[in-house]
């Protein structure tokens, strides 16, 4: 049975973990140790910890965004390098990142970011985003190419479940919107089950189905491009009481779309329904 450190055992994701992995795996958490405690060289080592996952975040409060998304993850990543160079034994270290590192909401795509750093380019990131991919950045450059330590770094679309609140709220955007959506659109989002597939994926095959890689790094994307017909089947409902419009008006709607309070958050969503 493998032995793991969860942190952020409290929120949905490891919360849901936590609940459907405690009899699969020997699960420390941060609901009965402090984080500090968890991550000492003597606990990792007495207690033969072969991962560390951490699903510490902040999505609501900005004021929280760098102390959760960016400080702990640096915490973290420091303490695992320090482990690396003081224990002969190799650990797994996977860390809940988001899409919004690849700045989707100006580029309308989920590829990669490749930044040149001799060229300065507009990013469109709100705090949120820009907080998860300075911590995306420390990581890998503190844990890149570490024999002992082999990172995972995640990136889930919007994380949706049963009676999921995110999918509340575009419905309701959905009824105000005026204008009709495409039958095919196909926003990407994540499962919660999805993630906790991929959680397992890593924990059982990290020797045998995911290609070796000499840095000991890796970043997958989690999600799937799941028809707006499906996640909102009630939309087809109220969509015949829309007015028909092709996609070039929606961007440009979307384009002539202030990025102020109110207007955003609609900007976004519609933004949301219209990836490519």
């Amino acid at each position: 049975m493998k032995n793991i450190v969860l942190l952020g055992s409290n929120g949905k994701i490891g919360k849901a973990f936590l609940i459907n992995k405690k009899n699969k795996y020997n699960i420390f958490s941060d609901l009965d140790y402090k984080i500090d405690n968890l991550l000492t060289l003597s606990f990792l080592e007495n207690n033969d910890i072969d991962l560390v996952i951490n699903c510490i975040g902040s999505t609501k409060k900005p004021s929280l965004f760098f102390h959760s998304n960016f400080f702990i993850p640096l915490f973290i990543a420091k303490l695992l390098r320090e482990f690396s160079l003081n224990s002969e034994k190799k650990i797994v270290f996977i860390h809940l990142s988001s899409i919004g590192v690849n700045d989707p909401y100006k580029r309308l795509s989920c590829s990669k970011l490749n930044l040149n750093i001799d060229q300065r380019s507009y990013l469109h990131f709100n705090k949120y985003e820009l907080s998860k991919c300075c911590a995306d950045y420390a990581i890998r450059n503190l844990l890149i190419k570490n024999e002992k330590v082999i990172t995972y770094i995640l990136e889930p679309s919007v994380i949706i479940e049963k009676k999921s609140p995110f999918l509340k709220k575009v419905f309701f955007f959905l009824v105000l919107f005026p204008f009709r959506l495409s039958s095919e659109a196909s926003p990407p989002v994540t499962r919660l089950e999805n993630l906790n597939f991929h959680f397992d994926k890593i924990i059982q095959d990290t020797k045998n189905n995911i290609p070796k890689n000499k840095d000991n790094f890796y970043t997958f994307q989690v999600l799937e491009r799941i028809p707006l017909i499906e996640l909102l089947p009630s939309y087809k409902y109220i969509s015949f009481l829309k007015i028909p419009i092709n996609k070039r008006s929606l961007y440009k709607l979307v384009e002539s779309l202030p990025n102020i309070f109110l207007f955003s958050s609609f900007k976004r969503i519609l933004l949301f329904l219209l990836f490519i």
